[in-house]
Order: structure tokens, then C-alpha cells, then sequence
């Protein structure tokens, strides 16, 4: 077993035990093996997610947005750290950042009526700030 799997499992063990501090640097861990090699994997921008929804849990949100904003920058496609980085955003109250997210993850994964709704309600209820 590679050794960024080794701590990306204890970190995902760690994570379900809510020990978020403590999954947070076995991530940071798998995450210096990729960048002591000096490659990108395709498994990279997931373990910076990873750490985000720690942050998240946190509620450290600058921080989770820190890490989110590197998931995407590895890969834009990535529809859960598109959707984590809207939420960050929302409960933040930057509604403009939050629309930006919304609608990448429309673009990703068009058939969800999910998303699209929640864009909608989003767009009224900003609407409504800027009208007052």
C-alpha cells in the first residue's frame, strides 16, 4: 500500500470517529507524500476536500474554502468540493461567491433539479438583500 493511502484511511477512520483536528493532519500527511514527489494524482484534489470538510465541521469555513479552493484548482469537476465551497460561501453570507459555485456545479452535473432549485431560491433571496 502506498503511503498516502495508508494515512488517507486512518484520516477517513479518524473523520468518522468526529476526531477532526486528528484526520485533519493525517490528511495533511498524505497530502506532503504527493507533494514531496512533486506529482498531482488524481487523488489529490479528493484529500484536499477531505481536509476542507473537516474545516467544515469545524466550522472553520476561511479555512475549509483554503483547501476547497486547491480541490478545484486540481480538478474543476469535482462536483462535491464545488458544492462544499458553495456552502462555505452561503453560510458565510457571500451570496455572489455562493451563485459562482451553484452554477459550476450546475454546469457539472446538469440533470440534478436539486441544484438548479437551490439556485433559484438562492438568486430570490439575494434579489430581495439588494432591493433593500
Amino acid at each position: 500500500m502506498e503511503d498516502w493511502i495508508f494515512y488517507k484511511e486512518k484520516g477517513n477512520k479518524e473523520y468518522a470517529e468526529g476526531n477532526y483536528k486528528s484526520a485533519i493532519e493525517l490528511y495533511d500527511k498524505a497530502i506532503s507524500k504527493f507533494l514531496n514527489n512533486k506529482e498531482i494524482n488524481s487523488n489529490q484534489d479528493i484529500l484536499y476536500s477531505n481536509v476542507a470538510q473537516c474545516y467544515i465541521q469545524l466550522n472553520i469555513l476561511d479555512k475549509a474554502i483554503e483547501f476547497l479552493l486547491k480541490a478545484i484548482d486540481i480538478n474543476p469537476m469535482n462536483i462535491k468540493s464545488n458544492k462544499r465551497l458553495f456552502n462555505c460561501y452561503l453560510k458565510l453570507g457571500k451570496f455572489k461567491e455562493a451563485i459562482l459555485y451553484n452554477k459550476r456545479c450546475e454546469n457539472i452535473d446538469k440533470d440534478n433539479a436539486n441544484i438548479h432549485q437551490e439556485d433559484d431560491k438562492l438568486l430570490n433571496y439575494v434579489s430581495k438583500i439588494d432591493s433593500n
